[in-house]
């Protein structure tokens, strides 16, 4: 699951241009070392197959707690990533207008940007694009 994360948070990365294409498994090893959370769980595993000991039980207790405050890491860098999305789509969704029709001679203003309809458009919408009313 955490892995899964991982991957999720460097295709956003992506998505978003924070990261670029070349950079994706740099990011996402980066992340993993971060969170030492493969190495810990391998750690966990091998502790486990050891003989009952005091040093054992000690170590196990340790790892665990590791891993635990890793997790608890990764779902702030969720809620951080849930955040994130909510600004962006507020972002893209600001300077956006929709509606069944747009008469013609309408001025459409978006932003600084404004344009005179010289036709009728059903249904409308229109978006800032590159600083312009844009239709789609």
């Amino acid at each position: 699951m955490i892995q899964e994360n991982i991957l999720k948070l460097a295709d956003y990365g992506l998505a978003t241009g924070l990261i670029q294409p070349e950079d994706r498994q740099y990011t996402i090893n980066r992340l993993l070392e971060l969170f030492e959370l493969d190495e810990l769980e391998e750690d966990i595993e091998k502790t486990e197959r050891q003989p009952d000991s005091s040093v054992k039980l000690s170590q196990l207790s340790k790892m665990r707690m590791k891993v635990l405050i890793n997790k608890k890491k990764l779902e702030q860098v969720d809620k951080d990533l849930e955040l994130l999305r909510s600004e962006l789509d507020d972002r893209n969704n600001k300077g956006r207008l929709v509606c069944d029709i747009a008469h013609r001679g309408t001025e459409i203003t978006i932003g600084n940007a404004t344009m005179r309809l010289n036709r009728e458009i059903r249904p409308c919408h229109a978006k800032l694009m590159d600083g312009e009313v844009a239709f789609f």
